[in-house]
């Protein structure tokens, strides 16, 4: 079983050049429909966005006798905001 965690950019690099220079370059991109891939390969696959899902899903795909992949997609907003909300003396660079 393996677990795809998916934000569609580097997201702690985003956050990391926003804060210090006002913006991000370089760091968003798109990526391949990761089921799709896995199902084309006879794999079962399934997409998640919310941790019931993907505790569910977990405990089914530890269970199957054969390879698996979940594709967890992620939002890195509420640690963003946490660690804004820290200072800058807190969060290192």
């Amino acid at each position: 079983m393996n677990v795809v965690w998916e934000d569609r950019q580097f997201g702690s690099i985003a956050w990391k050049q926003s804060r210090r220079f006002g913006d991000h370059f370089g760091t968003d991109f798109t990526n391949p429909d990761f089921v799709r891939l896995a199902e084309s390969f006879g794999l079962a696959a399934w997409r998640v966005s919310t941790a019931n899902e993907f505790g569910e899903l977990l405990r089914h795909a530890i269970d199957l006798a054969v390879p698996s992949l979940i594709v967890l997609e992620i939002d890195y907003d509420v640690e963003v905001a946490i660690a804004d909300g820290l200072g800058e003396e807190t969060v290192r660079m």
